[in-house]
């Protein structure tokens, strides 16, 4: 989200969060809803080359669980997956580790919508459930 060539202000926290807040968390928000536009670090900025990303069983859906089925008739649950699963233009290697093993529907993964598509994306299933490939158990 930051540009890391951009000199942070007294003030860059406060935006950040605002844009945390009234944007990230908000699935059906556009830039120019909540963005100043004289914010740097979202306008007229070069994309960064990434290197390498990799992640360990990305799941879940911005912090609640899928299995909560009741909460489908008072909400759209759209607004509580991920914004965006998709690799960037930018990023030139891209490694995913998946738990095979995982039943539980609140550790259900979450993968890249485009790495079939990416020149060097690659997302392996790996034997265990979440807490082994993502960790926190001691013993795997």
């Amino acid at each position: 989200m930051l540009d890391l060539r951009y000199i942070p202000t007294n003030n860059t926290w406060s935006r950040v969060k605002k844009a945390y807040d009234e944007g990230y968390r908000n699935k059906d928000a556009s830039l120019d809803d909540w963005a100043d536009p004289d914010w740097a670090f979202f306008h007229n900025r070069e994309e960064m080359p990434i290197h390498f990303i990799g992640v360990w069983d990305t799941v879940g859906a911005l912090g609640v669980p899928d299995d909560l089925e009741i909460f489908n008739f008072f909400d759209d649950k759209k607004k509580w997956q991920f914004h965006d699963t998709s690799l960037g233009d930018n990023v030139k290697h891209a490694r995913h580790a998946m738990a095979i093993d995982e039943m539980r529907s609140c550790f259900c993964v979450t993968r890249w919508e485009n790495a079939i598509h990416h020149p060097d994306a690659v997302e392996l299933w790996f034997p265990g459930v979440h807490s082994d490939v993502g960790g926190g158990y001691a013993e795997c």
